[in-house]
């Protein structure tokens, strides 16, 4: 009886280290893909800066004169 008891604790530290074991695993992965999102932010962020910076100031419109006027 002891024994068993013993083997059934035993089993359950091993089914319980395997869960923590996976628990720790997905939390990395988690924590990679929050990562990779932080970065895509970043690069969504920088575009938008670039697309909202100030244009350079525009060079007045040059009128063309006819060929005939001088």
């Amino acid at each position: 009886m002891v024994i068993e008891q013993k083997m059934s604790i035993d089993m359950e530290v091993l089914e319980l280290k395997n869960k923590l074991m996976l628990y720790e695993l997905e939390i990395m992965h988690k924590d990679q893909l929050l990562s990779e999102k932080d970065g895509r932010i970043m690069d969504l962020q920088k575009a938008m800066l670039l697309l909202e910076a100030p244009k350079h100031k525009e060079l007045p419109i040059i009128k063309k004169k006819r060929w005939w006027q001088f």
